[in-house]
């Protein structure tokens, strides 16, 4: 069900299994940002299990450098607990969100991708800890 509801969202799919069809999608992403309108992402490309976040893939930082946007980190607290890895029904509960400082990708380059993204994993780590 919610697949269609995000297709019918704008939702841009990623297949990181297939290379040439995951940067047609990006240039996708290229063109709605150009028109000023603002592209999320979710950095892990699918939940993890349990609480602890997994490795960031780079797709959405290489369309942030292309771009040459900053990068918002929107952190997501306690979604595990309305929707656990896996589940199909939410649960009653509350889900707190934070948006940490804009981040800067212009002085970015593709080659050092790998930790700019570690960077703002440890972002999400540092927001995810903080105690509400």
């Amino acid at each position: 069900m919610l697949g269609p509801a995000f297709a019918l969202a704008g939702t841009i799919f990623l297949d990181r299994g297939d290379g040439p069809s995951a940067h047609k999608r990006l240039e996708t992403g290229l063109k709605i940002l150009a028109q000023g309108v603002a592209v999320a992402i979710a950095p892990e490309g699918t939940r993890s299990p349990g609480a602890r976040l997994g490795d960031f893939k780079t797709g959405g930082f290489r369309l942030a450098v292309a771009a040459r946007v900053p990068v918002i980190p929107v952190v997501i607290h306690d979604a595990g607990k309305v929707l656990p890895h896996g589940g199909f029904i939410m649960r009653a509960g509350k889900v707190h969100v934070s948006v940490e400082p804009p981040i800067s990708t212009v002085d970015w380059s593709l080659e050092s991708i790998h930790d700019h993204v570690a960077s703002v994993q440890a972002v999400f780590e540092s927001a995810l800890a903080r105690v509400r």
